[in-house]
Order: structure tokens, then C-alpha cells, then sequence
């Protein structure tokens, strides 16, 4: 349904001239992505509304976009597959929130920290990179995780163990340097879907 949807917007595109038709494969892709990623964030925030875990989850999605975006780490095959792995992992990280004392969002952090700074960003052969955009994305990723880490020990030192925004970014930065890690050993594994930079 979405694939024919997206193909009528392609096609009325490249019969305006809007783009031309070499660039229809790029467009598709663009927009399947596009509205995927849409579809993904509204099912994970009507279930918050319903579950009334809407603070949590806009804190774990502020987090987890950007480092995710700029940072790379798992791709699942498949669309619905990555909305699988998103919505199970929103089911997992959001009832272990409440669990993130100060001294273990701390320890989470650094290794967090740690971790993107050391595996970010992850390329991937279907998300080409030059070697100036890899470095911009890397400067870009530890500023997010360092900020990140920052806000989110912030705000569980200062406010207190009962912290769920604090508590949520700390998660969200677990949850994306674990999807780095898990990118790191497969493609290693497979010995494909890495390229080097």
C-alpha cells in the first residue's frame, strides 16, 4: 500500500519535471524512508499515550534520532523489521526506567559515551559516506552523546533518582551504543555490509 502510494508521488514528480526520471530509484527509497520513519514514531507515541509514557518516550526519541541519524549502528533488512526492533525495544527500555539510580546512570553513560566514541559512526554500504562527511558525522555524534550524557546525569543527580527524563536519555544512549555494537559484530561476522571510509 505504501510502496504504490509512494510510487504515484514519484510519478507525478517526474511528470511535472519536478525530478528527473534517473533520480526516481533515489526518491523512492527517500520517501520509503520518510514516511516508515513517520509510521514508526507515531505507533511508538500513540502506545506511550495510551500506556500514559509519553514524557519517556519523547526524552528516548530525543536521544536516540539524533545518535542514531549521525552514528549509525544496526540496520535491519527490512522496514517492518526495524519498526519490530523499535517498538519491542520501547516495550523492554521504557518498564527499566524507573530502575536507573544516579550511580548507574552514570556507569551507563560513560560506557555509552565510551562506546559511540569509539565505534561512531558506523557505515553501512546502503548509507555511502566520504571520508569529510564521515569526520563531520563523528563530530556530530559526540557532541550529541556527550550532551546527552551530560543532561541525562544531570538530571538524575540534581533531581533526584526518580529522574524519568534523565532516566530515558540514559537509555536511549544505552539503547543505540548496544545497536552500534550489534552493527559492529555482524557486519564483522558476515564480513560485508561495512565499508571503510
Amino acid at each position: 500500500m505504501l510502496s504504490k502510494i509512494i510510487i504515484k508521488i514519484v510519478d507525478y514528480w517526474v511528470a511535472k519535471n519536478i525530478i528527473k526520471e534517473e533520480k526516481r530509484d533515489i526518491y523512492e527509497y527517500g520517501l520509503d524512508l520518510i514516511f516508515s520513519t513517520i509510521i514508526n514514531i507515531a505507533m511508538v507515541m500513540i502506545t506511550a499515550v495510551i500506556m500514559k509514557k509519553v514524557p519517556q518516550s519523547l526524552a528516548l526519541l530525543a536521544i536516540i534520532i539524533p545518535l542514531q541519524s549521525c552514528g549509525g549502528g544496526y540496520h535491519a533488512d527490512k522496514h517492518g523489521h526495524c519498526f519490530l526492533i523499535m517498538y519491542t525495544g520501547w516495550w523492554i527500555i521504557i518498564p527499566l526506567i524507573p530502575f536507573i539510580t544516579s550511580i548507574l546512570g552514570l556507569v551507563i553513560a560513560l560506557i555509552s559515551v565510551i562506546i559511540v566514541f569509539t565505534l561512531a559512526p558506523v557505515p553501512h554500504v546502503n548509507v555511502p559516506m566520504s571520508k569529510e562527511r564521515f569526520n563531520k558525522m563523528k563530530v556530530i555524534v559526540r557532541y550529541v552523546a556527550g550532551g546527552g550524557a551530560v543532561i541525562g546525569v544531570g538530571l538524575l543527580w540534581f533531581t533526584g533518582n526518580g529522574s524519568i527524563i534523565g532516566g530515558s536519555v540514559i537509555a536511549g544512549m544505552a539503547a543505540v551504543a548496544l545497536s552500534m555494537v550489534v552493527a559492529r559484530v555482524i557486519y564483522w561476522r558476515k564480513g560485508s555490509g561495512m565499508v571503510k571510509v
